[in-house]
Formats: C-alpha cells, sequence, structure tokens
C-alpha cells in the first residue's frame, strides 16, 4: 500500500464545480437537518405541558382541570432524558444513513468543519454546507412550531440553555468534550484506509455515530439539553428567540471539533493511502476497473473528481469496445479490502463436475 501523505501537506481546496452531485448533496443537507430537528426537537416539544397551582394541568392540546398557570419548563425525569436521546440518536442513525452516499451525512457544522480542517472538503463546500444546516435546522424549528404551538412555548422551544448555576465555563468544557468524542468516533468509523483493515466499519459509521449522539445526551440533556451541534441549537433560538448562553453552542462544539482533529490526525490517522481500485487484467488483454465496493462515502463528502475519472475511463472501454454498459451494473465505489494480488485467478469447473481446473490470469 502507497503511504499517505501527512494532511499538513495536503493542499486545502477552496473551490469545486457547481455540478448536479453538489447541488444535490446542498439539498440533501437541507433536508436531513430539517427532519433532524423536527423529530428530535419535537420529542422535547410535543406534548409538553405546565402545571397549575391547583394541581390540573394545561398542555398543548388543552385543559385537564384547575387553574391555567403560565407555562415553564417541562420537567426531565430520567425515563424523559433516555426518550429524548434515544430520539437524537436514532434519528442522527436514520439520517445520517440516508444522506451518506450523497452529501456525506454532515448535518452539524462542527463536523463540516472538522473536515475542512483536516482537507476532506472543499472551503466552497463547507460554507454552502453550514448555509444549507442552518437553513434546515430554522425551517425543521419552525415546522415544530406549527405543529404544536403551547408545547413549543411550555418547553421554550427545545432550545439549548445552561442549567440554573452551572458556570459558563463548565458548559463550555461540556460542549467541548462531547463533541470532541463524537467528531472523533466520525473520523474513526469514516477512515477509508481504517476501513480497509476493519471490514464492518464502513457498514456500521452511521450506527456508530447515532450511539454516541445518544450516549452524549444521556449525559448533558439535563445540564444544558446538549446541543454538540451549532444548527440544533440555531434553529430553536431562531424560532423561538432566546439567544440565553447562545455562544457556547457554537464555540463549544468548535473547540471540540478542533481538538479532535488534531488529535485523530497527529495520533490515530493511517499511515497508509487508501486503495480506491484495481484494474483486473484478463486473458486476451482487455483491463478493467474493479467496481469500488459498497462502503459508507463518508463526511468526507463526494469525490468528484474520482467519480469524473470513472465515468472518462468508461466512456473510453465503450469507445474502444472493451466494455459493456449495463443499467443493472453498481456504481463504482471504493475497495473497502486491506491489499490486492496482481495475480488474478478464475476457476472452471469442468462438465463432469468431477474437479475444477485452477487458471492464473496475468
Amino acid at each position: 500500500m502507497k503511504a499517505r501523505v501527512p494532511f499538513f501537506r495536503e493542499k486545502l481546496k477552496l473551490v469545486e464545480p457547481m455540478s448536479g452531485s453538489f447541488l444535490k448533496a446542498l439539498w440533501t443537507e437541507y433536508l436531513c437537518t430539517l427532519f433532524f430537528l423536527y423529530l428530535a426537537v419535537g420529542s422535547i416539544v410535543f406534548g409538553c405541558s405546565s402545571t397549575d397551582v391547583s394541581g390540573g394541568t394545561t398542555g398543548s392540546t388543552g385543559s385537564s382541570g384547575g387553574t391555567t398557570a403560565t407555562p415553564t419548563d417541562c420537567l426531565l425525569d430520567n425515563s424523559r432524558v433516555v426518550s429524548i436521546a434515544m430520539s437524537f440518536g436514532f434519528t442522527v442513525f436514520v439520517l445520517v444513513y440516508v444522506a451518506a452516499a450523497f452529501s456525506g451525512g454532515h448535518l452539524n457544522p462542527a463536523i463540516s468543519l472538522a473536515f475542512l480542517l483536516a482537507k476532506k472538503i472543499s472551503l466552497q463546500r463547507f460554507v454552502c454546507y453550514v448555509i444549507s444546516q442552518l437553513a434546515g435546522a430554522m425551517t425543521g424549528s419552525a415546522l415544530v412550531y406549527a405543529t404544536d404551538k403551547a408545547g413549543f412555548s411550555a418547553a421554550k422551544g427545545g432550545c439549548n440553555r445552561l442549567l440554573a448555576g452551572l458556570p459558563l465555563g463548565a458548559g463550555w468544557l461540556l460542549e467541548s468534550l462531547l463533541t470532541f468524542l463524537l467528531v472523533f468516533v466520525v473520523f474513526t468509523a469514516t477512515d477509508q484506509a481504517r476501513a480497509q483493515s476493519t471490514a464492518h466499519l464502513p457498514i456500521l459509521a452511521p450506527a456508530g455515530i447515532g450511539f454516541a449522539v445518544f450516549v452524549c445526551h444521556l449525559a448533558a440533556v439535563a445540564l444544558d439539553g446538549c446541543s454538540i451541534n451549532p444548527a440544533r441549537s440555531f434553529g430553536p433560538a431562531v424560532v423561538y428567540g432566546d439567544w440565553t448562553h447562545h455562544w457556547i453552542f457554537w464555540v463549544g462544539p468548535f473547540t471540540g471539533a478542533f481538538v479532535a482533529f488534531l488529535v485523530y490526525e497527529f495520533t490515530f490517522r493511517p499511515s497508509q493511502e487508501p486503495i480506491k481500485s484495481v484494474d483486473y487484467r484478463y486473458e486476451d488483454g482487455k483491463t478493467v476497473q474493479s467496481t469500488r465496493l459498497p462502503g459508507y462515502s463518508g463526511v468526507s463528502g463526494l469525490d468528484a473528481e474520482q467519480d469524473a475519472e470513472d465515468e472518462r475511463r468508461e466512456a473510453a472501454d465503450l469507445e474502444a469496445g472493451m466494455a459493456k454498459k449495463s443499467k443493472h451494473s453498481p456504481a463504482r465505489r471504493r475497495d473497502t479490502a486491506e491489499e490486492f494480488s496482481t495475480i488474478y485467478e478464475d476457476v472452471h469447473v469442468n462438465a463432469s463436475g468431477a474437479g475444477s481446473e485452477l487458471q492464473t490470469l496475468t
């Protein structure tokens, strides 16, 4: 395998073509972040009620008796914390699984920042992703409000805010540490070179990311609502109009993402380049590029240059009569095998079925 170029020697890509796949990626980030906010914040808001002074409750749909009181924060008991954490974790799991093949499934400006620093996405893609994520977060929060206005008011929009008495420094540290964990999991689960020696990583990447979000929320929901995602905090803040301690939910996640990037790149980053493709050479001299095995395309985004090269190569093969295009052929994707041999073997079973002949192809 080829030695990997240190990330600090790689060039940061500033811009890239506004292709159809790029625009599709932006639409994916917007749409999936919208559903993330609607489902996850909705788990906080929907059905939230306020307690009145006479023992009755005023819920999101009406009164069950007694004198109505001013809406207050929904009470958090252990079961509700687990319910909220599960909603956030499983929502991220599902949406990252859906978005991975189109945009990489960031849904989080902190993750986009980490991969910009690692030079896995261009500056243009980072800026456009963050804009799409924030727009999706605002739209998702607005839809939560439209669905349950009373619950939205009682839950204060599901906004992130520090628990009374919690120091600002503690809130920043909490968000930094938990975002570090999330981003580190994302780096580990989506590194293509690491996936070649650990075949299950590409398959389990969305699950690992979702479970990281789950455990982070278990720890922090009661303290600050657990952000670890500036877009998650931004959407409800815009719709509800509560900007209390809002800066912490940007500075904390960005700090954690920056530290996770440094730790992974300097101490855990594989030293070998990932194998992207292999040429199969047949007996008649024809050479055909292998398909890239299914894998989590990752938060590194779409590999536009590799896709363009694949298309040019396929067109040349078709023109030379060396390959036949089929609508049933799988899309070319990165191989995840650790190493490929330069000699390929083809097994031909004889008509009697008594044995097989091994033929080496060079």
